[in-house]
């Protein structure tokens, strides 16, 4: 299979982004894995903006208290684009 350089250049990217993760980011997502049944991830956008993955509708309200107790800002609720029938939460931790 090949890939394009367009695709490479997005897998590069994801991969920096995710080595440079934000300690908060990840110290958030430990601790909400820690007690939801099925682990979330939380994934960098850019700057302090992020987004909550994977989260079971009826966790919402739960996560959302999770990471307002945490310092962070629920700015957005959809719809999981990777996970079916699972909600994604877009978040800004600030600084």
């Amino acid at each position: 299979m090949k890939i394009t350089k367009r695709q490479l250049r997005r897998i590069i990217t994801e991969e920096l982004a995710n080595e440079q993760a934000d300690p908060r980011a990840m110290e958030l997502e430990t601790l909400i894995n820690s007690w939801i049944p099925r682990p979330i991830t939380v994934e960098l956008v850019r700057g302090t903006a992020y987004t909550v993955k994977g989260i079971e509708p009826a966790m919402v309200p739960e996560v959302t208290e999770e990471v307002e107790d945490f310092g962070g800002t629920v700015r957005a609720e959809t719809t999981s684009s990777t996970s079916p029938g699972r909600k994604d939460l877009n978040i800004d931790l600030g600084r």
